[in-house]
């Protein structure tokens, strides 16, 4: 669960690991937007650098796939962000099935 509540914000955020991504293609994750959540935008960031903004989609669990390539150029992931896009804030998600394919 992570609780937006305020803007920029990036309640959830893995550090301070090292795993290699030689042998994947994807970083996949689930995404569950709570009430009020509707249209809602979070960047999804890896090593320092959020690259994708994916639009929150409101009572409905949600698969997205991202090319590791179009996250980071790296051999390792160090960090993983998932970061208040629009600097308002108010909303809830729920995140599930985050891993590398």
């Amino acid at each position: 669960r992570i609780d937006y509540a305020g803007g920029w914000g990036s309640p959830l955020q893995f550090g301070s690991g090292n795993v290699t991504v030689a042998g994947y293609t994807h970083f996949k994750l689930s995404i569950f937007g709570a009430p009020g959540s509707a249209g809602k935008k979070v960047n999804i960031g890896i090593n320092g650098a959020d690259t994708q903004t994916i639009t929150i989609v409101e009572g409905e669990w949600t698969d997205y796939a991202f090319p590791i390539g179009s996250l980071t150029g790296a051999a390792a992931i160090t960090d993983i962000i998932l970061k208040e896009f629009s600097g308002t804030g108010g909303f809830t998600i729920y995140v599930d099935a985050m891993g590398l394919n």
